[in-house]
């Protein structure tokens, strides 16, 4: 008999052992958690429900002192004193029963409860209390105290679909299980005894009661003070269950979609910042779907860190649409990538941020881009193209770094959505051809801002190269604002640029300061569009009200230690040459270093009256001086916006040598161009007007098409012309001899 029960317990021994080794308390409890996401310092932005429709948060970190003193003291005094199982409260639960001839007490403790959740058995038989008791004793042995109270204050039941009581402190009183004050800590440790309480209109009496009585026994065992106690007895209960946050339902899903598997996520989003952006979005919606514009979205980062500090994926007014994610969804770049070109091409040494670049109509392979506000300048400098967004310098910009060479370098920012050939873009690519995304646009933005602080990554572009591309976007005028914002010392100076998608279907804007960036997409998410989607009045007033809202928000600091001393010439901005009469002292990216030379001053010989241009051969008393030459197409719109250019003097009568020495332009129709005539309202084909660009306006100059002559032109070089479908060869040629020729193609 001895040696049978020596092996009996032999066997209950090796039983135990296998048990301790196989447990695992995270495989005890299999049911699905609610996704849930917090900010920076643990504050809640989202949640979505669990599959089986329960609020159920994901395990707990640890366990506020409030709540765990009154769950301790209500459910298992003894918790850390017992090995699971408390044998003093077994002897006494036993004999208030004896007494009262029925059961009165219980005796189970935290760890045999959470025993009994993790089978899912609602039995409170003998031999169900014997099996809690055997696995209390295991986890007890296996797990330390407190990640028992976790797994409890996890799984314990609150009423209705609530479980946990962090998810119970949202649900019940809108706030996190640490913001609770003694009442409501009592009353969530007293509710899983009877979770059914919780219910609104339900034995609210008895569940007040035996919150107090809790807090009578705090009171008694020195936890809480008087004051304490009479505040918290004085606190109603709950009301009808609050809603979950949902500050941040993109981001939720978004990092859900990126995290298969994992329930609980800690962004670096700050749940102040983000609440209050949403704030800014709605009140420009209150307008916005007055003009059938029902999406926008906007994502703010930290420079230094890369990190997002806020983002709303989307609005919420539309029904349909505020599902989508419009801060991951491709959409129109418009002109947003124009300061990333300007960058390269700084790095590159195409250009300096004050070169003159040309503004004139243009075509391009059948390509004709034009200016926004329909005007061109003729020649503009670089800085001034780029805040002012004009896209015939873009364009040609594009055309010389090379759309291949550009479409690498996008890659360089990481935009993965610029993923077709250069023959697929064209030169359209700076104008909206490409589509990106308002997550990747934010971080290519905040690296270059980064950059410029000289902490960021050294492979994309020079820190100077940085600074100049944000000096030239500070220029813009602020949406809405009175139009001279930047005479005001408090306005500060702030880097910003818009765009618009072809068609009016994507306004943008992107703001960067040193310590932040900030993107704004507004659209229909359907791709509907709308004539007052235009990024500067309608992206642009959002960003600003979100940077009002920032603080330290100051200006980028040249980095002058980094840049190299550089001499231009004051009117083309470029490397100055021998012919060019100012110069100035610049401090410029050492990137810059190979730029081009100044063409556009020449030495010239003029006549004693300085109206004719003449040789030492031809005029003996020839006088030489500095003169800023275009060419007529440039002149032609250059004197309408400056009024201090001055045409270069014709060439003198004895001085003529060849048709070389002045030159003129054909400026519509373009080479190689093709275009459909319009009818007027009595069905009739206009006229073609076509135009010359002459350095010497008063020269007569002769038209002819298809070896027919039109006519002579003095002054004022238009004329208008009717042709049928077909290739057409225009020839135009001055008094002088000087000639230029252009072919063109109607079609129906």
């Amino acid at each position: 008999m001895k040696r049978l029960i020596y092996i009996l317990l032999v066997f209950k021994l090796l039983l135990a052992i296998g048990c301790f080794l196989k447990i695992d308390i995270q495989n005890a409890f299999e049911d699905k958690n609610s996704t849930v996401l917090f900010d920076k310092q643990g504050r809640l932005l989202g949640a979505q429900i669990a599959t089986d429709d329960q609020w159920r948060f994901p395990l707990i970190d640890s366990l506020p002192i409030r709540y765990e003193k009154a769950l301790l003291s209500f459910e298992d005094k003894r918790y850390y004193k017992h090995p699971g199982v408390d044998v003093f409260s077994i002897l006494r639960a036993m004999k208030s029963n004896i007494i009262e001839r029925k059961i009165v007490s219980g005796a189970s403790t935290i760890t045999m409860q959470l025993m009994r959740l993790s089978r899912d058995r609602d039995s409170r038989s003998l031999k169900q209390k014997i099996v809690e008791s055997y696995l209390a004793l295991i986890y007890t042995a296996k797990y330390d105290k407190e990640t028992i109270l976790r797994y409890y204050a996890t799984h314990a039941p609150f009423g209705g679909n609530v479980v946990g009581v962090e998810t119970a402190a949202w649900r019940y009183f809108g706030r996190g299980v640490y913001d609770l004050s003694w009442a409501e800590a009592s009353t969530l440790a007293v509710l899983p005894n009877s979770p059914a309480l919780m219910h609104p209109g339900k034995n609210r009496e008895a569940l007040k009661a035996k919150r107090d009585r809790l807090l009578t026994k705090l009171l008694q065992e020195g936890t809480i003070d008087s004051v304490e106690y009479s505040l918290g007895i004085a606190e109603a209960l709950p009301a009808a269950p609050k809603a979950i946050p949902n500050l941040a339902s993109h981001y939720l899903e978004k990092c859900k979609v990126e995290n298969p598997g994992t329930s609980k996520f800690v962004s670096k989003i700050d749940f102040h910042l983000q609440k209050n952006i949403a704030s800014i979005l709605k009140m420009h919606e209150a307008f916005n779907v007055e003009k059938g514009i029902h999406n926008a979205s906007v994502i703010i980062r930290e420079n230094q860190t890369g990190d997002i500090i806020s983002y709303i994926g989307n609005t919420d007014g539309h029904k349909k649409s505020k599902y989508n994610d419009m801060a991951i969804t491709p959409r129109s770049t418009g002109s947003i990538l124009k300061p990333l070109l300007y960058a390269c091409s700084l790095e590159e040494s195409l250009l300096t941020p004050k070169q003159l670049l040309t503004d004139v109509p243009i075509q391009v392979d059948g390509f004709q881009p034009k200016n926004y506000d329909k005007n061109y300048r003729g020649l503009v400098p670089a800085d001034e193209a780029l805040s002012k967004s004009l896209n015939i310098p873009f364009v040609l910009m594009l055309q010389k770094y090379g759309v291949d060479r550009f479409i690498s370098r996008l890659h360089d920012f990481e935009f993965s959505t610029i993923d077709k050939s250069a023959d697929h873009y064209g030169l359209s690519l700076i104008l909206g051809g490409a589509e990106v995304t308002l997550e990747e646009l934010t971080n290519a933005y905040a690296t270059l801002g980064k950059l410029v602080t000289n902490s960021g990554p050294k492979n994309i572009v020079h820190s100077t190269t940085a600074y100049h591309m944000f000096e030239a976007m500070t220029g813009l005028k602020r949406p809405n604002e009175d139009h001279f914002w930047e005479s005001f010392e408090s306005s500060g100076k702030f880097a910003w640029k818009t765009g618009t998608s072809f068609g009016n279907r994507d306004a943008w804007a992107i703001g960067v300061c040193p310590k932040y960036t900030i993107g704004v997409w507004v659209g229909n998410s359907d791709g509907e569009a709308r004539p007052d989607i235009i990024g500067s009045s309608l992206a642009g007033p959002i960003l600003f009200d979100v940077v009002h809202g920032l603080d330290d928000v100051t200006e980028f600091q040249e980095p002058l230690k980094e840049m190299q001393e550089m001499v231009l010439c004051k009117k083309s901005g470029m490397k100055s040459n021998y012919a060019c009469s100012e110069k100035i002292v610049s401090y410029l990216s050492p990137s810059l270093d190979q730029t081009s030379v100044c063409n556009f001053h020449e030495k010239i010989h003029l006549d004693s009256s300085k109206s004719y241009r003449v040789t030492n051969d031809c005029y003996p008393d020839a006088r030489d001086t500095s003169w800023f030459v275009v060419s007529p197409k440039q002149a032609l719109y250059l004197k309408r916006f400056d009024p201090t250019y001055q045409a270069i003097p014709p060439v003198h009568m004895d001085c003529i040598q060849s048709k070389d020495d002045q030159q003129l332009d054909i400026v519509y129709p373009q080479e190689k161009s093709s275009f459909a005539i319009p009818k007027n309202l009595k069905n009739q084909k206009e006229s073609i007007v076509c135009e010359v660009a002459h350095q010497s306006p008063n020269t007569r100059v002769y038209w002819h098409l298809n070896d027919e002559y039109l006519g002579m032109t003095e002054e004022f070089h238009k004329i208008s012309i009717n042709s049928g479908i077909g290739r057409h060869k225009l020839y135009v040629i001055d008094e002088h001899g000087r000639y230029d020729e252009t072919v063109f193609e109607i079609i129906k």
